[in-house]
Parts: structure tokens; C-alpha cells; sequence
């Protein structure tokens, strides 16, 4: 596989062409390489390669052909998640004095990791590639509104308030997939702006972003997502519409007024059937579904919105986590009725649609000890002793996904 970004750092600068850039000794090229964190190491490969990276190959001091502009992507992630700003973020956290937020800290860097990873992947992958112009330039502008959404997430993180990192392990569902700027997820996606709309959808496209990041960290602001669609609806790009209507509706549902919010998320579904939007109409419904079920159950209305939430994540390319959500969403709807034999499945399904996720192992996910702990109350009524496991195996999915010390922690176990 691709090594990590750090790893890169260390090598490049032993494959300088002036000899004084390059790494003087061998010993302190492996002290760097012994401090890159063991996990995001690839110890084989760094390994393998110090002997040549201290000494610098002759070949490569000789002129070569022009460098791969697509090869050094790095830096675009510069001051958004880099050493600097991880470092920073370690720092905040700490003199925060939240007992958990080392532990917190120590996660967040893992997840950010591997999404940077996945960005300058698929970044590489856009920049290699041959699209038509106009899906080019789609994609980059998907990718900048990706890398500005994470660097407000982090610098709102990195501000140090309590409350926001106690939700930050929550939030970490927020950062955006990457693969959400493939080719095929656009193509699958609504049409694309028209051209004289382009840059002023990627602006508004980049604000909702931040907004998203904001909201995600307890930074409700329903009067700015209102800003923001009405600043949509002056465009007239009726996929922004969509996206904005919901941005609106989901400060509302969380932050603001929930009735509001839920008609709001009404109309974001329609605005995105309309405009062939089936990512928002995946969110929207799925949202909507599992409101009504956690508020005043219509089940039959809740089951109804989930079979058209399904259709849409079903064009959605790698949407493993949003599937999950449905089929947890589903098994709710079987323990209402009664039906606890297919609550139990279905509960079972969830969890093992997470395991199937391609980046994150399921032990990383922020739902896992939630949906556990569903299963454990499906099974209570015919089988307590093994619904008390699965309460034991929520609270230690807990314990290593948010820390012995995190609030959340505290709900699985007061629940066993």
C-alpha cells in the first residue's frame, strides 16, 4: 500500500540532491522513522528503504525527467492537517483539562489520518486522470470543499471547549468521504451546474461545508444555515437548493426548533427528488425516519420513509455506513411491532454492514457501541442473560472506541 504521509516527509528529505538537505547519518534517519507514531507505520517498507534514502541514490542526483506534477500532493493539505496543525490540535486538547480529551486526542488523530490518506488518494486519482473538463473541475471543487469543511472542523475542535470535545468522537461521522468525489459518485449525483453558476455554487457549496463542521461540533446556528439557503435560492442551482434547505433543517431538528425542522427536512427531501439529488434524499429520509421512531413512533410512516431511503443509498457507490443506518432504523421498527426475531436480525445485520466499511475498522466506529447496545435490548424479552452480554460487549466497545473517561462511556455503562 501507499505509505503514510509522515513517512513520506522522512524520505523525501534523504532523496534531496543536495547533500546537505539529506539526512547526515543513518542513526538519525531511523530515530525520525522510530518516531513516527507505530500506528500509522509501515516499518517493513521505511526499513527497507533507509539504507538508499542515507545514502541517496547517484542515479537520482543525475537530470531526470520532468517531476510528476501529481506526485507531491501533500502540501494542498497544508495548515488543514499536516504535523503543525496535528500538534496544535494535541496541544488544545490537553490544556483543555478534560479528563478525556488525551484519549480523545489520541483517536481523532487516527480518524483524521486516514481520512487524509483517503483525500490525497483520491486527489492523486482526479489529478492523473482524463475527465471532461466541467467533471474535472467538479471534482476539484468537491475535494477543496472536503479539505475546507475538515480545516474548520479542526480549528473548532482546536478552540479547547469542553463541550465540543465531548462530542468530537460523535463527530468524527461528519467528516466527509472522500469517495463522495469520485467520478462515479458524481455522475450518479445531480447534474452539474451550469456554467455561468459555477463558482458561485462552489462559494456557497464550501460555506454549507463549514456549516456542517460547526453543527456536527455543538455550533448550532440555525439563523446562518437560513442565511445560507436563502443565498441558495438566489442562485438558482436546484441541487444546492436541495443541500441548503437540508443544512437548514438539521440546524433546526438539532439546535433550533425541531418542528420546524422537520417539515424543513420534508421539503429538502422533495427539493432532491426533483433536482436527482440521492444523497440528500438518502440523509433526509433516513433522518426523518429514525425522528418519528425516537419521538411519537408512526411506524407505518417511519417504514414507508426507510424503503424510499434504501433506494437511495442504493445509488449512492460505498455508502456502507448510511445502509447500516437504515437496517438499524428497521430493526426498530420490528421491535415496536413486537416482532423480536426480526429485531434481533436485523440489529445483527447492522453491526456486520459496519465490519464491511472499506477505510475504518468497525472498531473505529462511533455507532458501534449504539447499535450493540439495540441488539442487547432486542433481546431481552426471551433472552436476558444474552442481552446482559451484549450490554457488557456495548460498554467495552465504549470503553475502546471513546475512552474509560468520555461521557458517552458513562451512558453504556449505566445502562448494564
Amino acid at each position: 500500500g501507499e505509505p503514510p504521509r509522515r513517512l513520506w516527509a522522512i524520505v523525501r528529505r534523504g532523496l534531496q540532491r543536495e547533500g546537505a538537505a539529506r539526512w547526515p547519518a543513518i542513526d538519525e534517519l531511523l530515530a525520525a522513522l522510530e518516531a513516527v507514531p507505530r500506528r500509522r507505520r509501515r516499518l517493513a517498507w521505511a526499513a527497507g528503504l533507509a539504507p538508499f534514502v542515507a545514502l541517496g541514490l547517484a542515479a537520482l542526483t543525475r537530470p531526470t525527467a520532468p517531476p510528476d506534477a501529481c506526485a507531491a500532493l501533500e502540501h494542498e493539505l497544508a495548515g488543514v492537517w499536516d504535523e503543525a496543525s496535528e500538534q496544535a490540535l494535541v496541544e488544545s486538547l490537553v490544556r483543555s483539562g478534560v479528563p478525556h480529551a488525551p484519549a480523545t486526542a489520541e483517536r481523532v488523530i487516527a480518524r483524521l489520518d486516514a481520512w487524509a490518506e483517503a483525500w490525497l488518494a483520491q486527489r492523486s486519482e482526479q489529478c492523473r486522470s482524463a475527465d471532461a473538463p466541467e467533471l474535472a473541475r467538479a471534482r476539484r471543487a468537491c475535494l477543496a470543499q472536503q479539505r475546507e469543511q475538515v480545516a474548520v472542523w479542526v480549528a473548532t475542535l482546536g478552540a479547547g471547549d469542553p463541550l465540543t470535545i465531548d462530542r468530537a468522537i460523535p463527530a468524527l461521522d461528519a467528516l466527509p468521504d472522500p469517495r463522495g468525489c469520485s467520478l462515479d459518485a458524481l455522475v450518479e449525483g445531480p447534474p452539474l451546474p451550469a456554467l455561468e453558476r459555477v463558482d458561485a455554487v462552489a462559494q456557497l457549496r464550501s460555506q454549507l461545508a463549514e456549516q456542517r463542521s460547526l453543527r456536527a461540533l455543538g455550533r448550532f446556528d440555525p439563523d446562518a444555515a437560513l442565511r445560507l439557503r436563502d443565498a441558495a435560492a438566489a442562485i438558482g442551482d436546484p441541487a444546492l437548493d436541495a443541500e441548503a434547505q437540508a443544512e437548514l433543517a438539521l440546524a433546526n431538528l438539532e439546535g433550533g426548533d425541531p418542528r420546524a425542522g422537520i417539515t424543513q427536512l420534508d421539503d429538502a427531501a422533495r427539493l432532491a427528488l426533483a433536482a436527482n439529488h440521492p444523497r440528500v434524499l438518502a440523509e433526509s429520509w433516513t433522518t426523518l425516519a429514525l425522528h418519528e421512531l425516537s419521538t411519537m413512533p408512526n411506524l407505518e410512516h417511519a417504514a414507508d420513509r426507510l424503503a424510499l431511503a434504501e433506494a437511495a443509498w442504493a445509488r449512492l457507490p460505498g455508502e456502507t455506513r448510511g445502509r447500516a443506518r437504515t437496517t438499524y432504523a428497521r430493526a426498530r421498527v420490528a421491535a415496536l411491532r413486537g416482532d423480536a426475531t426480526q429485531a434481533v436480525a436485523l440489529h445483527r445485520a447492522a453491526l456486520e454492514q459496519l465490519e464491511q466499511l472499506e477505510q475504518l475498522d468497525m472498531a473505529d466506529d462511533p455507532n458501534v457501541p449504539g447499535f450493540v447496545a439495540g441488539l442487547a435490548s432486542a433481546l431481552e424479552p426471551s433472552d436476558p442473560a444474552a442481552a446482559l452480554h451484549e450490554r457488557e460487549a456495548a460498554l467495552a466497545a465504549a470503553e475502546r472506541i471513546f475512552g474509560p473517561d468520555h461521557p458517552k462511556t458513562a451512558e453504556f455503562a449505566y445502562d448494564l
